[in-house]
C-alpha cells in the first residue's frame, strides 16, 4: 500500500512587510496555500518541492525573516476546503471574477472563469487589483501589451478585454504557465494571448506599448531596467517605494497604493 501524502511545511516569521513578500514568493515557486497564525505562517508544498533551497532563498533575500523546514503535515483535501471559501467578486470598475465550479451569476460586468491552480493572481491580493485598475486606465485599443509573472493569467485577460491588440504573458513556472493558459482557453482568448514559459532575463529587452509587472520586489528591481514602454508595476510596499531603484530614464506617472502595497507608472523621459 502507498505511503499517504505528506505535505512538506516552512513555518515563516517576522515583520508583515517581509511576510508579505516572502509569500509572494513562494506563490511564485509552487506554494500550494499558506495558513496564519498570531506568531507564524505555516507555507505548504507538495511532496516534489525542494523547500530547502527556496527556504535558502529566503533567508538570503530577506535576512530579517525566520524560515523553518517543519514536519511534514498529513494529506487534507486542501483544494476542496480553499474552493469552498472562494466566491466570485468584483475586480475593478468593469470585471467579476467567478471560480470555475460556481455557478452562473447575473451581472452587467464582465465575468472572468477563474482556476488559480497553484499560480498566484485571483485577483483578491491588493497587488493583483491595482494593477487591475491601471491597465483599466492605460490600455489603449489595438496597443501591444506584455504582461510579466502572467500567474493564473487575470491580467493578459483584463488587458485583452480592455482593447490590448496583442498580449504577451510570461511567467518562469511552468505550473503558473500551464493554469494561464487553461483559464484563457476556458475564457475563450486564446486568439489574443501567447503563453510563455520565460524569465524576464529571457524574454529581456522587454518591448511593449504597456508592460504590467505583478511580480516580486527583489526581481522588480533588476528587471525595471530591461522593460520599455509605459510600465505599469505592482509587488511594492508602500514603506519600500522610496528605497525603490527607478531607471534615470524614467519618469514616475502616476503612484497608487492599497493597504501596505504600491503601483507604479513609470515612463521614458
Amino acid at each position: 500500500m502507498a505511503s499517504p501524502t505528506r505535505y512538506p511545511l516552512l513555518e515563516l516569521s517576522g515583520s508583515t512587510e517581509a511576510l508579505e513578500i516572502a509569500t509572494a514568493f513562494l506563490n511564485e515557486h509552487g506554494c500550494l496555500g499558506t495558513e496564519e497564525h498570531p506568531d507564524v505562517l505555516l507555507a505548504y508544498f507538495a511532496e516534489s518541492a525542494n523547500i530547502a533551497r527556496l527556504a535558502d532563498e529566503l533567508g538570503k533575500t530577506l535576512p530579517a525573516l525566520t524560515c523553518r523546514i517543519a514536519e511534514p503535515v498529513p494529506s487534507r483535501d486542501w483544494l476542496a476546503e480553499w474552493k469552498a471559501e472562494l466566491e466570485g467578486f468584483s475586480l475593478g470598475a468593469r470585471y467579476f471574477v467567478l471560480p470555475t465550479w460556481k455557478p452562473d451569476v447575473e451581472t452587467p460586468r464582465t465575468v472572468l472563469r477563474l482556476d488559480p491552480e497553484q499560480a498566484f493572481g485571483t485577483g483578491t491580493h491588493e497587488t493583483t487589483r491595482l494593477c487591475v485598475e491601471l491597465l483599466e486606465d492605460y490600455v489603449a485599443v489595438g496597443c501591444n501589451v506584455i504582461d510579466v509573472g502572467a500567474g493564473t493569467g487575470i491580467l493578459s485577460m483584463v488587458a485583452t478585454h480592455e482593447g490590448a491588440g496583442s498580449v504577451r504573458a510570461i511567467d518562469v513556472d511552468p505550473a503558473a504557465v500551464e493554469c494561464a493558459r487553461n483559464n484563457i482557453e476556458r475564457n475563450r482568448l486564446t486568439d489574443s494571448i501567447e503563453v510563455e514559459c520565460a524569465g524576464w532575463e529571457e524574454a529581456a529587452p522587454i518591448h511593449a506599448d504597456v508592460v504590467v509587472a505583478n511580480i516580486n520586489t527583489t526581481i522588480l528591481a533588476r528587471a525595471v531596467h530591461s522593460m520599455f514602454g509605459t510600465l505599469l508595476l505592482s509587488g511594492i510596499l508602500v514603506d519600500d517605494f522610496e528605497d525603490f531603484n527607478l531607471p534615470d530614464d524614467f519618469e514616475v506617472v502616476e503612484k497608487r497604493s492599497a493597504g501596505e502595497w504600491a503601483a507604479l507608472v513609470l515612463r521614458h523621459v
